[in-house]
């Protein structure tokens, strides 16, 4: 996991898994690092159906976004989608 990820998650420094993929959404523990009104400019979710195109997920596309936590639900009938979290901290 990347250190901006850690550093949002308020993770310690070296290993910290990812998320799992739970009744199809993935859900990043907010740390309280980054606000949650910072969702676009210092973190945003992406998608991504080959790992090599990535498209940003609006904020209106998210399940849950707070202070304490991040959550996204993957689209049903999408076919294969991956996810994944972007944090550029200041």
């Amino acid at each position: 996991m990347s250190n901006g990820v850690e550093y949002f998650m308020n993770a310690p420094a070296g290993f910290t898994a990812n998320p799992a993929l739970v009744s199809n959404s993935v859900t990043w523990t907010n740390g309280g690092n980054i606000p949650s009104s910072a969702y676009g400019t210092q973190f945003v979710v992406q998608t991504s159906p080959n790992l090599l195109t990535w498209t940003n997920v609006p904020a209106g596309r998210l399940t849950t976004n707070t202070n304490s936590s991040l959550k996204y639900t993957l689209p049903i009938g999408a076919g294969t989608v991956f996810a994944r979290l972007v944090v550029t901290a200041n």
